[in-house]
């Protein structure tokens, strides 16, 4: 199976069966992540509530103003803190006002098998100015899935190789129903025991922990 993606989000083509398939996104469900209205941190997204953003424990700081900036308007949202959950990497932050019309869905069975098909959002932090193009939808096929230990949790999370940058924490990845499945966490460089390629692994976190809690 062969997946195109093209902006506006989403155009998906399946050249197998030759069915098209669209999936629209709202294009202020997902954006950059603001520390004190200057630090372009990471990524986040809404989830389920047009005035419920998500994103990764680590790319926020408490101790900062926190915004989100809708890619679509640029126009920022001022957040509360909710929720923080240190080993699951997830934060809930909350708006006063809404922020899109049609907030990103959840995909909560997190049921993953290898070789499945992905795709996700992230903002390249090495732009030198935030705009609409500095974020990035890549196409992932899911290498390895499991249970990891984070301090005293166990964590679900989802493996594939692809591009991982800074700032791509906290986006969203979807399955090809345009679901949340997932989250991005992480990125690093693995060379086999023998040498070789090198190949970028990403690790991303389920959001079953939201629904735990």
């Amino acid at each position: 199976m062969k997946i195109l993606i093209t902006l506006p989000f989403f155009f998906l083509l399946n050249t197998n069966n030759c069915i098209s398939q669209s999936i629209t996104i709202d294009e202020n469900s997902f954006g950059f992540i603001v520390l004190d209205d200057t630090m372009y941190n990471g990524t986040g997204f809404v989830l389920s509530s047009p005035t419920t953003v998500i994103t990764c424990a680590h790319v926020i700081d408490s101790t900062k103003k926190i915004s989100f900036v809708p890619y679509k308007t640029g126009t920022p949202f001022v957040l509360k803190l909710i929720w923080y959950d240190i080993n699951n990497d997830i934060a809930v932050l909350q708006s006063q006002k809404n922020i899109c019309r049609k907030p990103l869905l959840p995909d909560t069975a997190f049921l993953i098998q290898t070789r499945q098909h992905l795709f996700y959002i992230g903002y390249d932090v090495s732009k030198s100015k935030p705009n609409e193009k500095a974020f990035q939808v890549n196409n992932a096929v899911v290498s390895a899935f499991g249970k990891a230990q984070s301090g005293n949790t166990v964590v679900n999370f989802l493996e594939f190789n692809g591009v991982g940058i800074p700032g791509y924490s906290g986006g969203p990845v979807f399955n090809d129903e345009g679901k949340v499945v997932a989250l991005m966490r992480e990125a690093w460089f693995k060379q086999g025991i023998k040498g070789g390629q090198v190949q970028l692994i990403n690790r991303a976190f389920s959001l079953k922990a939201l629904f735990e809690r």
